[in-house]
């Protein structure tokens, strides 16, 4: 493998070795990865152990991160490698002592930037940062529409939210099943995770045994699942890219236009009171599934 760098280990009780042992205890992830052009790095603080793998063109094809939650909600409280808010009353959990599960698997065969340009790998990378919250002039709302039918374009476009153009798949169930068998060690009841993107919450509560935490949530991706075919691969990319349109419907409807004049109506989702039927996860607000231990 690559050169092992290691980074400052503070005082969570997850070890960031047992971390990097999970990683590297998959086969398919040692084949890709069996060279010295890609480093390993593992980190951890007061409440994250993470392991990354990267290399000159990417510092992250692999990021795997386990998150003690024992502080979530109201005193919620930043560390250096967990940023993002978890204050909200919906982030304590009450059933048991438990983790975050955080992960992508890139493959480093297949980098977006070979069949895409610049800013386009950036849209497919985050196309909900690039929704113009701030800016909602109906010009950004179109070329937010013309940039994701662009992508769509190509019969073999990837997910929303990926690092590369093909993920090495799978490797979330066999990661996931090494990592109950740690986190047990560790004292904790429940492996949790927030799925940004609509195929990951199928992927969590379908394939991976994976339950919504709060029951409306399960009611929301529920009523968007069955408004969406999602036989073949190609309709559960299409129809992860539709969920993700959504934010940008109400940004549409918030400015006081008809998001179906605008789009393809045939993509717009909506409730049964007319509002625009969103995906249940905001920057204020995640969205947590859990599966116990």
């Amino acid at each position: 493998m690559g050169k092992l760098t290691e980074a400052i280990h503070a005082t969570s009780t997850i070890d960031p070795e047992h971390i990097k042992s999970i990683i590297l205890g998959i086969p398919r992830i040692k084949e890709t990865f069996n060279h010295g052009m890609f480093d390993i790095v593992t980190a951890g603080d007061e409440q994250t152990a993470q392991v990354t793998i990267g290399d000159h063109r990417s510092d992250q094809w692999v990021l795997y991160k386990l998150r003690d939650r024992s502080t979530d909600g109201p005193g919620w409280q930043e560390s250096h490698l967990s940023r993002w808010p978890n204050r909200h009353p919906d982030d304590v959990f009450t059933y048991g002592k438990a983790v975050e599960e955080s992960k992508y698997f890139a493959d480093p065969h297949h980098p977006l930037d070979e069949r895409f340009t610049d800013e386009e790998a950036r849209f497919i990378e985050n196309p909900f940062e690039a929704i113009p919250f701030d800016n909602p002039t109906m010009e950004n709302v179109k070329s937010w529409y013309d940039m994701m039918n662009q992508i769509l374009r190509d019969p073999d476009a990837p997910y929303p939210g990926y690092h590369c153009a093909k993920s090495l798949g799978g490797l979330s169930k066999p990661v996931l099943e090494r990592t109950i068998k740690h986190v047990k060690d560790f004292g904790y009841d429940y492996v949790t995770a927030v799925p940004t993107w609509f195929h990951v919450a199928q992927q969590y509560t379908g394939s991976l045994g994976f339950d919504y935490v709060h029951l409306q949530d399960k009611e929301r991706v529920t009523e968007i699942s069955d408004r969406l075919p999602q036989t073949t691969t190609r309709q559960k990319v299409v129809a992860s890219w539709v969920v993700v349109s959504q934010f940008v419907h109400e940004v549409v409807e918030q400015q006081g236009g008809k998001a179906e004049e605008i789009v393809d109506p045939r993509i717009v989702l909506r409730r049964p009171d007319n509002g625009i039927l969103a995906f249940p996860l905001t920057p204020e607000r995640n969205l947590w599934v859990a599966r116990k231990a």
